[in-house]
């Protein structure tokens, strides 16, 4: 079975909650949500021009898990570049009543609720606006979303320059299937960025009370210790993966791949992973996995685009 990012039941004041976490990062937030969007776009693009010489521009891409949004997705789109997302949930654009009914069929009403409450919002249309004014001269180009389990990709072998992924395959059940299948459809010489969440940081269980910084009730690393972790509220599906989980399947499916370990809150949650140690707790996890937020897969496919090896 393939889950959605929000297929995990959950109360009426657990979503109450993520629906204002959402308002705040969308509406009150948007040009800090903006800035960090741009900063983690450049930092895509700068590492795997770093790792493998390769620019992402006029190349054929794929994004596995694009999300309701299509964030990346536009940007990379606006680069130049002949853009397909993919994602388990359908994508509706604009007025597709048929795909809302599709959305409600694959991932229930809450899903629905919350893509129509964002549109309400207007921060689809906010974000394409910030996005084409902090890129003067660039143009919005179509994005092609199809609705597609990564797991059994329809598409043909090799066919893609550039495939990456962002804060997915946290969610995915079986990440192994969906490794295999984006070397599969990438072209020899062709790239592949992975970024995902670690579930062993402080954030990894995605409370939305921890995420909107509004944490009061929840200590940290909560889900990790288990005196805590009863009160912590998941608001999605997680595999429970470890950072050596991920570095096993990478070496596997993506032999040879460069692996990054983003640690941007270490001074900050240093000094509280030290006295929680004092204190004989967290024995179990190595700094690195809870201390690192994002872990980074670059990878570029032995061959060239010409298909030799």
């Amino acid at each position: 079975m393939t889950y959605s990012y929000s297929s995990l039941p959950s109360g009426i004041s657990a979503r109450i909650r993520e629906l204002e976490h959402l308002y705040r990062i969308h509406v009150v937030d948007s040009s800090a949500m903006m800035a960090e969007f741009l900063a983690n776009a450049d930092e895509i693009e700068a590492l795997v021009e770093e790792r493998t010489a390769l620019r992402i521009k006029d190349l054929k891409v794929l994004d596995v898990g694009c999300g309701q949004q299509l964030k990346l997705a536009q940007y990379f789109a606006m680069k130049g570049n002949d853009v397909t997302g993919i994602d388990y949930n359908a994508v509706p654009m604009g007025l597709d009543l048929p795909g809302y009914w599709r959305l409600a069929r694959t991932n229930g009403p809450v899903r629905v609720i919350k893509t129509l409450g964002r549109k309400m919002l207007g921060a689809d249309a906010r974000f394409s606006r910030d996005l084409l004014h902090a890129n003067a001269g660039a143009e919005l180009r179509p994005v092609a979303a199809l609705q597609m389990d990564a797991e059994r990709m329809s598409f043909e072998d090799a066919l893609f320059d550039f495939i990456y992924s962002r804060s997915v395959f946290e969610h995915l059940e079986h990440p192994d299937r969906v490794l295999y299948e984006i070397q599969r459809v990438l072209k020899p010489g062709g790239v592949a960025h992975i970024g995902l969440h670690l579930y062993t940081c402080d954030s990894g269980a995605h409370d939305p009370r921890v995420l909107s910084g509004n944490r009061a009730p929840v200590p940290m690393w909560a889900h990790l210790r288990p005196e805590h972790a009863e009160i912590v509220q998941p608001n999605s599906y997680l595999n429970q993966c470890r950072l050596q989980d991920w570095r096993e399947l990478f070496a596997r499916f993506l032999p040879g791949s460069y692996v990054h370990l983003h640690q941007r809150g270490r001074a900050e949650y240093g000094p509280a992973l030290q006295a929680l140690r004092a204190c004989g707790e967290l024995v179990g996890y190595s700094d690195d996995e809870l201390l690192t937020d994002e872990v980074v897969a670059v990878w570029r496919k032995p061959g060239d685009q010409d298909g030799k090896s």
